[in-house]
Order: C-alpha cells, then sequence, then structure tokens
C-alpha cells in the first residue's frame, strides 16, 4: 500500500472527528466573542482582541497538510498534473482574484497538498516566472 493510500484512509477515519473539533472550536470561540464585545467598548482592546481572533482562528488548520483527496491519489505520482494545477494557481495569483494575499500583496500562501509531487525547487522556479 502506497503511502497515499495510508493516508486517505486516515482523512476518511479523522475527517468527522476534526470537522466536529472545528465546529466547537468554532462555537466556544463565538461564546467568547460575545464576553469580547463588551470589552471592545475599552479604547485600545480592539486592536489586540483582532491579533487574538487571528491567532486562534489560525491555529486550527481547516485542512490539515497530511490529508489526501480521491484525486491526488489518483494523480500519485504524477507530475504533469501538479505543474498544471500550479499554473492555474499562479495565473490565478497574478489575476489578482485570491483570499491569500496579505495586504501588502507580496504573501502568498501555497498549501502542500497543491505541489505534492513536485519537487520545491520546481515549485519555486515555477512561482518566479
Amino acid at each position: 500500500m502506497s503511502v497515499l493510500l495510508l493516508r486517505l484512509v486516515a482523512t476518511v477515519v479523522y475527517f468527522p472527528v476534526h470537522a466536529a473539533f472545528v465546529a466547537v472550536c468554532f462555537a466556544v470561540f463565538l461564546a467568547f466573542t460575545l464576553f469580547a464585545e463588551l470589552l471592545s467598548w475599552i479604547p485600545g482592546v480592539e486592536r489586540a482582541w483582532d491579533k487574538t481572533a487571528d491567532a486562534c482562528l489560525n491555529a486550527i488548520p481547516m485542512w490539515p497538510r497530511w490529508f489526501v483527496t480521491v484525486p491526488e491519489l489518483r494523480h500519485e505520482g504524477d507530475a504533469a498534473f501538479y505543474r498544471a494545477r500550479l499554473q492555474r494557481i499562479f495565473e490565478h495569483w497574478q489575476g489578482g482574484g485570491t483570499r491569500w494575499v496579505k495586504r501588502n500583496g507580496r504573501v502568498f500562501v501555497l498549501r502542500v497538498h497543491k505541489y505534492r509531487a513536485l519537487p520545491l525547487d520546481e515549485v519555486l522556479r515555477t512561482a518566479r516566472a
């Protein structure tokens, strides 16, 4: 059995647990925000609350790195599939239609599962082009 097949099985088994965990964390976050809304009336607390909320929401990944989808399993080792996927992503980023761009327009987040079969130096060369 390949490593990706084992990861797919782990994904299928663990995903309901992960989804429930994310839902519970989101519910706790919402309950805390009701209390934090009262604190936001105090001057200066709002900026600190924004930073804390960002840190809390980014701490739990919605899609962990080791999750594997069926298309990724189907294209295991197919570098052409991942090259085409990267080209689409980079063209989308250059067009400006992305939510992963920081405000300065320079920082992009590329998830591991988007380039799984490619060496990192090839990904960086493609990004620079």
